[in-house]
């Protein structure tokens, strides 16, 4: 096997761990649910970026309804969708 001008050098990259997909949903007859889809970026000087899945996070409405922020974020997308709903409703012939 051919190494051209094979270096090794130390760089500098940046990295950090992101959700780059939120789903919160809750199937017929189940508890609502959110799930989180997460990765680790790492950026090179160069641009170039390298992506790692990681597990997502999941939580079910029984494990953390309690929280306040939880019920919160519940009826905002409850009202947020049901305002969109009636939008559509609205702006279709």
């Amino acid at each position: 096997m051919s190494d051209w001008d094979l270096k090794e050098e130390t760089i500098t990259a940046r990295q950090w761990v992101r959700s780059w997909r939120q789903e919160f949903f809750t199937d017929f007859g189940q508890n609502f649910r959110m799930v989180a889809h997460m990765e680790q970026v790492t950026l090179l000087p160069d641009g170039t970026t390298a992506k790692k899945q990681l597990p997502a996070v999941t939580r079910d409405i029984t494990q953390v309804g309690a929280d306040t922020r939880v019920q919160q974020l519940h009826a905002i997308i409850t009202e947020l969708i049901n305002e969109w709903r009636l939008e559509d409703m609205n702006t279709q012939p």
